[in-house]
C-alpha cells in the first residue's frame, strides 16, 4: 500500500470516508497507478463521478501529505491503513491493543453526577484488571473517569480523539493523553495538527463504537454525543449496557433499559 498516495487522497477536497475506501481498494488492485490516474478511473465510473480534481490539486494534496508524514514520523505517530472502513487512522502508543479480543467502550456525559463518575471509574478499573482495554473519547467527565479507571492497576485504555494527536482536546486532558500514549493508545482519524470540529466528534464516536466489542453508557440525554455510539451499537446489534439512571432528563439510559425500543433478538443488559 502506497501510504503517501492514500494520505494525499484523504486530504483532497470532496474525498470523504466512502471515496477514500474506494481509493484504497483501487490502490490495492492497481499499485502502479498515480493518484491522478485513480481519480480519473473513479471519474469514469458514473457511480463515483466527481470533477473537483486536477493535476494541480493532486500536487497540492501530495505536498501536504508529505508534511504530515514528516510530522508523524518525528512525533512517533503511526499511520494505519488496514482498518476496516477507516483507510487512514493515526495512532500513538501500543497499537497491539487493537488486536485485543475484547475491547469495552465507555461513553457518557461531560458532566456526570459525582457518584456516576465514581462508578464509571470503578467499572473501568474492574474491566481493565481482566486485561481488557477500555475505549473512550478523552472528553471531560465520563470519558475521563473511564480512562483513569482503565489506567489503574497497570491496565490499559484507548482514547479515540475528535482532534489530531498533537492538538489534544480538551486541553485540560493533555497530561492524561500523555499517560495514555505511554501506557495505552491514542487514535485519531485526523492529521496530527487538526483542531476539533463539530463533525469530527461524530466521526470520533463512530470509530470508538466500531473498535469496541461492548459498549457501556454511564449517563446521557437523548441528544448527547453518546447517542452516535449507542445508535451504532443498536444498528449492528452489539452488546450494549447502561448504568441504572432514572432522572427524567437522562432518557438515553431509560431507552437502553426499555428493551422494547430495540430490534428483536438483540440483548441489552441494564447494569
Amino acid at each position: 500500500m502506497n501510504k503517501l498516495l492514500l494520505l494525499s487522497a484523504s486530504l483532497h477536497q470532496d474525498v470523504g470516508l466512502k471515496r477514500l475506501n474506494q481509493v484504497r481498494q483501487l490502490l490495492n488492485e492497481n499499485s502502479d497507478l498515480s493518484l491522478y490516474e485513480i481519480f480519473q478511473k473513479m471519474d469514469n465510473d458514473s457511480q463515483n463521478r466527481f470533477k473537483n480534481y486536477s493535476r494541480e490539486s493532486v500536487s497540492s494534496a501530495t505536498s501536504s501529505a508529505e508534511k504530515i508524514l514528516t510530522t508523524s514520523i518525528s512525533n512517533n505517530i503511526k499511520i494505519i491503513t488496514t482498518m476496516i472502513n477507516y483507510p487512514i487512522v493515526y495512532a500513538k502508543g501500543n497499537i497491539s491493543l487493537l488486536n485485543a479480543k475484547t475491547k469495552v467502550g465507555i461513553v457518557g456525559t461531560r458532566k456526570p453526577f459525582d457518584y456516576i463518575a465514581d462508578l464509571t471509574m470503578l467499572v473501568a478499573e474492574e474491566i481493565s484488571s481482566l486485561n481488557i482495554p477500555i475505549v473512550s473519547g478523552l472528553a471531560t467527565g465520563s470519558d475521563t473517569a473511564a480512562h483513569r479507571g482503565g489506567l489503574a492497576e497497570k491496565g490499559s485504555t484507548i482514547a479515540v480523539l475528535p482532534s489530531g494527536i498533537l492538538s489534544i482536546y480538551p486541553y485540560e486532558n493533555m497530561k492524561l493523553a500523555d499517560m495514555i500514549a505511554e501506557r495505552g493508545l491514542l487514535l485519531s482519524l485526523f492529521p496530527p495538527d487538526f483542531t476539533i470540529q463539530k463533525y469530527s466528534a461524530v466521526l470520533r464516536n463512530s470509530l470508538l463504537a466500531d473498535i469496541s466489542n461492548v459498549l457501556i453508557l454511564s449517563q446521557s440525554t437523548l441528544t448527547g454525543g453518546s447517542c452516535h455510539a449507542v445508535n451504532r451499537f443498536i444498528k449492528y446489534k452489539k452488546p450494549l449496557y447502561s448504568f441504572p439512571f432514572y432522572e427524567t432528563h437522562y432518557e438515553l439510559n431509560k431507552k437502553i433499559a426499555n428493551t422494547t425500543s430495540f430490534p428483536e433478538n438483540q440483548k441489552y443488559l441494564f447494569l
